[in-house]
């Protein structure tokens, strides 16, 4: 059951994110959403774009918290520091 809400916690926050990466990018790019994806990679800016997605993950944190949901809480910070990896690779390349 523990590795069960930690996977939760990481799923919803891998799904969070994409909605709001996906979200961020349709509203400010006139592009569609692969050629926006794959401009800001090429312009060393897509970490900076997965960080703003990745903020809807705030609320969702603090839900989990709330909700005494620890391990869910768990396994989306395990995410968030997943990311924060990836992103700190896209930077340093």
């Amino acid at each position: 059951m523990k590795n069960k809400n930690l996977l939760f916690g990481f799923f919803i926050g891998v799904l969070s994110t994409f909605i709001g990466t996906f979200i961020f990018t349709i509203f400010f790019s006139k592009l569609n959403f692969f050629e926006s994806i794959q401009l800001l990679f090429k312009q060393k800016k897509l970490g900076a774009l997965l960080s703003i997605g990745s903020l809807i993950n705030i609320p969702i944190f603090l839900f989990f918290i709330n909700k005494q949901l620890y391990k869910k809480a768990y396994g989306l910070m395990f995410f968030l520091l997943i990311l924060v990896l990836i992103i700190a690779t896209l930077k340093i390349n």
